[in-house]
């Protein structure tokens, strides 16, 4: 449905933003963690992306035959 270069756009980004994530992820727990803060706390606080990513794509207003996969 969308030309080849905004695909291409698209999943560099999201590709870009995940390597962002996955290289900040260690910094930021070392932070919490220095902090003092329990294994608990620190596990809430780096699922808080993951959940949020959960609560956008649950309000995403699919349309019939928009998600089908193909085998």
């Amino acid at each position: 449905v969308y030309p080849a270069h905004i695909r291409a756009t698209g999943t560099g980004f999201a590709l870009t933003i995940g390597r962002g994530g996955a290289a900040l992820s260690p910094i930021l727990a070392g932070q919490l963690f220095s902090a003092h803060l329990s294994l608990l706390t620190v596990s809430l606080i780096m699922s808080a992306g993951s959940l949020l990513a959960l609560l956008l794509f649950s309000m995403l207003d699919l349309k019939d035959g928009d998600a089908t996969a193909s085998v």
